[in-house]
């Protein structure tokens, strides 16, 4: 028997209705999905972005960019830069040799009359000692 909920539609309104497609276009996914891929292939398979293999210290055959941002230090000019910059300052200290010099040659000319006086005969010796006072005259050293 029939459903007596559902109502009958007519010989009209049957033949005016229009069935709906319910069929996947299989043909035109798949020349999609295969368009895609070629194009996917042909530009990170080989044929796009090459990879170039370098040793170090050898010169790039071509110009490469690089992917992530950095700077660069410049060795040159920094080593310029370093030393103009330690010239700037001043010394903390400076070294003055010429009181190391004098003092060394007053110790020399101190030891010389030192061998003189030794060999200096009795008679010659209060003359030795005396020019070993004037030279210790002008110094701290008694």
């Amino acid at each position: 028997m029939r459903n007596p909920k559902k109502r009958q539609k007519g010989m009209a309104e049957r033949k005016t209705e229009t069935s709906r497609k319910k069929d996947v276009p299989y043909k035109g996914i798949g020349l999609g999905l295969l368009l895609w891929l070629i194009v996917v292939w042909l530009f990170f398979g080989h044929g796009m972005v090459r990879q170039i293999n370098l040793v170090e210290g050898q010169r790039s055959p071509a110009t490469l960019l690089a992917s992530v941002v950095f700077t660069c230090e410049n060795l040159t000019e920094t080593a310029f830069n370093r030393t103009k910059a330690a010239s700037a300052i001043p010394p903390v200290f400076t070294i003055d040799p010429l009181p190391a010099q004098r003092a060394s040659r007053m110790v020399d000319t101190l030891f010389n009359r030192l061998g003189q006086h030794a060999a200096a005969p009795a008679s010659a010796q209060p003359a030795v000692a005396s020019s070993m006072n004037d030279l210790l005259l002008g110094t701290s050293v008694t």
